[in-house]
């Protein structure tokens, strides 16, 4: 008897078990009667980089041999300047100058002449070609290309005489 006793305390147990998890209501996230607010403070952040430099040409020189020179604002926290020539009809690039730490630079047909190895009149012709200006640092930042300054050949350099570089509008 004392085994039956026990069976049906189990079973009872159980079903009321069973009805208190089958047929209690269902219970909401817990809540207060109070709220409360915070603010974290925390220093602004900010995505480092170079602005582009702004690209300025003058034309100088002589009538006979006139030079280009560049010139643009100094960037913050540049270290250097590179400057690149691309010639639009084929898109071929070459750097001028790499690691200029002079916000300006001349350009005459001595210089382009060592930089492009004797490929002067071939590449620049009548066609203006563009140069462009991108800030450096000492690590791995480089800015994007300032706007670009076109230049061309003057007078008789086209067939290897008299001539020089001048600024185009």
């Amino acid at each position: 008897m004392i085994a039956r006793n026990r069976l049906h305390r189990r079973l009872g147990i159980g079903v009321a078990a069973a009805v208190l998890v089958f047929a209690a209501p269902a219970v909401g996230p817990a809540s207060a009667a109070w709220e409360a607010e915070a603010t974290a403070a925390a220093p602004a952040l900010t995505a480092a980089s170079l602005a582009a430099p702004v690209i300025g040409c003058a034309t100088g020189g002589t009538a006979l041999a006139p030079t280009a020179t560049l010139s643009w604002n100094t960037v913050a926290r540049a270290t250097g300047y590179r400057v690149t020539l691309t010639y639009p009809p084929t898109g071929a690039t070459r750097v001028l100058v790499d690691r200029q730490t002079a916000t300006s630079l001349r350009i005459d047909t001595g210089l382009l002449e060592s930089v492009l190895g004797g490929l002067l009149t071939t590449l620049l012709g009548s066609t203006p070609s563009v140069v462009t200006v991108q800030a450096l640092t000492d690590g791995a930042w480089v800015s994007v290309p300032s706007n670009g300054a076109p230049i061309a050949v003057t007078g008789l350099l086209q067939i290897g005489l008299l001539g020089g570089v001048k600024c185009q509008p």
